[in-house]
């Protein structure tokens, strides 16, 4: 591997280190959005891929509990750290999600913001079409004018256990069974939980990617003048 292959390299992992940063920034006001970290592996690995402008970087989630906000309202709920709510998919499958803003949908549903069922002990949270009022409790227990409906079905995360991000807030295991069902969880309810970004962290990483794709660049000049040179005197023998 030459130099101009190096620094393509490193301003390639660069170029994702800014795209993961700037994915962050602007998720920063999106309650329970879990920061992005970009992981580099080891130098010798990147120069010794196939192809020297692969990517040598990893996306890993900080799973980290953001701040509470108050809400006062009645179906909005904070989890615990590693914990998760078990939300249906568009597609019928079923994902993790942090994102605790929950409302009734025009079919009687438990739903996350998004729209998307949030997933008891038996599958959907079907409220009565003629319930006026709906509240969940710090045990997770639904109930629409003090019947109870069911309980939210909380996930907790087993340590060591790194998530795989969707997008839209949502969350995949590559082994679901590596998430365990918590019997009795104790909601924050009336709370929702705030972006875990914190500005000052991105703000450093984008300063800091900057910097070395500028060095990145210089190199590759430096090294394209080199050859410039050799190629004269050659010309000139």
């Amino acid at each position: 591997m030459n130099i101009t292959e190096i620094a393509a390299a490193g301003l390639q992992q660069d170029i994702e280190r800014l795209r993961v940063a700037s994915h962050n920034v602007a998720n920063i006001t999106t309650p329970g959005y879990k920061r992005q970290i970009s992981v580099q592996s080891a130098f010798a690995n990147a120069i010794n891929t196939e192809r020297a402008t692969q990517s040598a970087m990893n996306t890993h989630t900080d799973i980290s509990a953001g701040q509470l906000r108050p809400t006062g309202n009645p179906l909005d709920v904070a989890l615990n750290d590693r914990e998760f709510l078990l939300v249906q998919t568009a597609g019928g499958g079923t994902a993790l999600s942090r994102g605790g803003a929950l409302q009734v949908d025009s079919r009687g549903r438990l739903t996350t913001s998004a729209g998307l069922a949030v997933q008891g002990a038996s599958g959907e949270l079907a409220l009565p079409s003629t319930a006026s009022a709906v509240r969940i409790e710090s045990n997770g227990q639904v109930f629409a004018d003090d019947k109870l409906i069911g309980a939210l079905r909380v996930m907790r995360l087993g340590d060591g256990v790194q998530p795989i991000a969707l997008g839209e807030g949502l969350f995949t295991l590559t082994n679901m069974a590596d998430a365990q069902a918590v019997p009795v969880p104790l909601l924050n309810v009336g709370h929702t939980e705030a972006s875990n970004v914190v500005s000052s962290q991105e703000m450093v990483m984008v300063m800091a990617s900057t910097r070395h794709a500028e060095s990145m660049a210089r190199l590759i000049q430096g090294a394209d003048e080199m050859l410039e040179k050799t190629i004269r005197k050659l010309g000139e023998m």
